[in-house]
């Protein structure tokens, strides 16, 4: 029991060596080099829109694979809570994993009553169809 309460403790420290760093200035964190230049700006500029009218951070992150020792809703859990996305507990966090044709929108606390999971669920949903195309850019302009 010792041993799963002190691996329980220790596992956030094992995950933050797995997450990419943010990049600075964006809330577009494109590691798979899947997006223009432009479309991460105007990506961006429609993130900034979101902060202003609603307060609402969300951070967009695209990666190849995901860690062998983590889950998808783990890992966005987690770079949600290491990157800091959201101001008081009202932020989303949209993970792509590319490779493996994974996604994942993670709703903070304060959120959760505005977007839970089943409307989580369903904007996961309508996104499949622009991404099972590559149509990336096309399916985060939401």
């Amino acid at each position: 029991m010792a041993r799963l309460i002190c691996l329980f403790l220790l596992l956030p420290f094992f995950c933050i060596g797995q997450l990419p760093q943010p990049q600075k200035n964006t809330y577009v964190n494109d590691y798979t080099q899947t997006l223009t230049a432009e479309q991460i700006y105007q990506l961006n500029l429609h993130l900034q829109k979101l902060v202003k009218v609603s307060t609402v951070q969300m951070a967009i992150l695209l990666i190849h694979h995901l860690p062998e020792s983590l889950s998808l809703e783990d890992y966005a859990r987690e770079v949600g809570n290491t990157w800091k996305v959201g101001n008081h507990f009202n932020g989303l966090v949209y993970v792509a994993v590319l490779q493996e044709r994974k996604q994942r929108l993670e709703v903070t606390r304060n959120l959760e009553g505005d977007i839970p999971d089943i409307t989580a669920g369903k904007i996961i949903d309508h996104l499949k169809p622009q991404l099972q195309q590559q149509q990336y850019y096309k399916a985060m302009q939401l």
